[in-house]
């Protein structure tokens, strides 16, 4: 009885050393934002939280990590629009050649400009939303954006799309459209690339919203039916479907390194 004590014992104590080594093998980094938050300006400015709690209530400014690998609750406020962020997604990635007989050569071309895309795939994948299952197909629905233009799933089959649930009011949703933005922007002249963002809002005021805060999507109004269908209910959600309709990447909640997840997922699957 003694010995089947002590077998039992140390199998519960492998068990338990190979749970712990799980979780440092996938470590996931997340942080909060609140009062206690030390945000910077540009310059390097503390701002106090008044200040910097109002600049964002008017969705002009976001805010960042101060450094993405390090979730230490310090953060940079970065103005929309002004290519601050990748600015400071760039700031310390060097040009400069690695091999120095290079350097020494002066005919040989400038290094290519470094790519702050890059810089993410050293940061942690987007969590993962429990809507949906990557590699499965989701349920398919045909509906039209606020421009009267048809939108089927379904016939969208040979296409990558890239769906966006949001509404207006929600502050993750308007942290993330100008980097949503960004990406789009990459492939306005692909015809094999479809952006679309379901949003819970009306049509009247989704308008109003779009006048002041562009949104390069096919934006949807009233789009709570399609949320339900899919049991969302944390936004922003956010998914990649393949050509074949399956699902490729998705994400819940404001994520830094979406974009570059974003950009990898949507190439991969344009081969």
């Amino acid at each position: 009885m003694k010995n089947i004590f002590m077998v039992l014992l140390l199998l519960c104590i492998a068990l338990t050393t190979n749970a712990q080594d799980t979780v440092k093998r996938a470590p996931i980094r997340r942080y909060t934002i609140d009062q206690n938050s030390v945000v910077k300006d540009s310059t390097g400015k503390v701002l106090s939280f008044t200040q910097w709690s109002a600049l964002t209530r008017t969705r002009a400014y976001i805010l960042v990590p101060e450094d993405f690998n390090h979730m230490d609750n310090k953060f940079i406020l970065v103005k929309q629009g002004s290519g601050a962020l990748f600015r400071h997604l760039n700031r310390g990635i060097s040009n400069a050649p690695t091999d120095k007989s290079v350097d020494n050569d002066p005919a040989a071309p400038p290094p290519p400009p470094a790519d702050p895309y890059e810089k993410m795939s050293n940061w942690s994948k987007p969590f993962e939303s429990e809507y949906f299952k990557t590699g499965e197909p989701i349920k398919l629905f045909s509906t039209h954006d606020i421009n009267g233009n048809k939108l089927s799933l379904k016939e969208l089959r040979g296409k990558v799309v890239v769906l966006n649930f949001w509404f207006i009011g929600c502050p993750a949703c308007m942290q993330e459209i100008p980097e949503l933005n960004e990406v789009s922007a990459k492939y306005k002249d692909n015809p094999n690339v479809v952006f679309i963002a379901v949003a819970l809002d009306f049509k009247s005021d989704l308008k109003k919203f779009l006048a002041t805060t562009p949104f390069n999507y096919q934006v949807v109004n009233e789009g709570g039916i399609y949320a339900k269908e899919y049991g969302i209910a944390l936004y922003p959600t956010n998914l990649i479907l393949d050509k074949e309709g399956k699902v490729a990447l998705h994400w819940v909640g404001y994520a830094p390194s979406a974009p570059y997840w974003m950009k990898k997922t949507i190439d991969e699957n344009l081969k």
